[in-house]
């Protein structure tokens, strides 16, 4: 599938104020290469912890996992590690 860069970047940036769409461009991008899951936050620079926004793709067991460790530990998981350290699925 052939991707085109300056169509997502356009819509990714319309995206500022409404992480729910951000996160369905990043799916569709992460479809087309080859990634079947996906996980993205969204915090402001403000902190304000009202408006964060989390959402993930896994399964709820794993989501459900995932939230009962500490981000230590949440690091360590092999599935975030090799998604911060590495590009391919």
């Amino acid at each position: 599938m052939k991707i085109d860069l300056d169509s997502i970047l356009s819509e990714f940036s319309s995206t500022k104020t409404d992480p729910s769409h951000a996160f369905e461009v990043l799916k569709r991008v992460g479809r087309a290469l080859g990634y079947y899951h996906a996980i993205a936050a969204f915090a402001p620079k403000t902190g304000d912890q009202s408006s964060m926004f989390l959402a993930n793709t896994y399964s709820a067991v794993w989501h459900d996992e995932q939230s009962r460790l500490s981000v230590a530990d949440a690091l360590r998981d092999p599935i975030v590690t090799h998604l911060r350290t590495r590009v391919d699925p």
